[in-house]
């Protein structure tokens, strides 16, 4: 599979397994990566909602959860990031989507920034995703994968902070976090 990386600089005391992937007893110090700050932030701020359609597809229960934190912007684009743990493992998996009302992308990337996989969704009167690969999902009207995943991380760096400030809300059930900016 062809992988695209960020290049990000690691910084982490954690106990490692495969795929880069990071156990939730890991302890992230100075230095840690965009994700693994953002997966942290989710885990703490966003709600806990089912994301089985999108899980199902990169081979994850259809009935698994994740924390959610989402941003809304004034064009009607959405922003998620969604922070799913296999109940077994207890490995953490990293989910960054944009959609806005046609279509969307969702991105599953590892604790360093590296895309795994791609699940593009169509609204067709109700959503379906379905898996694609990293060199296809462009095809079929949808954007370059490469170019949205980087804008979907540019995206993140500056809302980092915002997310940060949101007050914690870990284990709350209820609407998902929506913020208008």
């Amino acid at each position: 599979m062809k992988t695209l990386s960020l290049a990000l600089m690691v910084g982490i005391v954690a106990i490692c397994v495969a795929g880069g992937v990071l156990a939730p007893t890991a302890v992230a110090v100075a230095g840690d990566t965009l994700v693994s700050r953002l997966a942290e932030l989710t885990q703490r701020k966003g709600t806990n909602i089912t994301f089985g359609h999108v899980c199902e597809q990169v081979g994850f229960s259809a009935d698994c959860k994740v924390y959610q934190s989402t941003y809304i912007e004034g064009d009607g684009s959405v922003h998620s990031v969604n922070v799913y743990m296999e109940p077994d493992t207890k490995i953490i998996h990293v989910f960054l989507a944009e959609h806005d009302k046609p279509a969307g992308m969702v991105y599953l990337i590892d604790l360093n920034g590296e895309l795994l996989k791609v699940v593009r969704g169509k609204n067709e009167g109700g959503w379906t995703w379905t898996i694609a690969s990293i060199d296809q999902a462009a095809k079929g009207g949808f954007k370059s994968v490469a170019d949205g995943f980087k804008k979907e991380i540019e995206y993140w760096n500056v809302k980092v902070n915002q997310l940060e400030r949101e007050p914690d809300r870990r284990g709350q059930r209820g609407p998902r976090l929506h913020i208008r900016t």
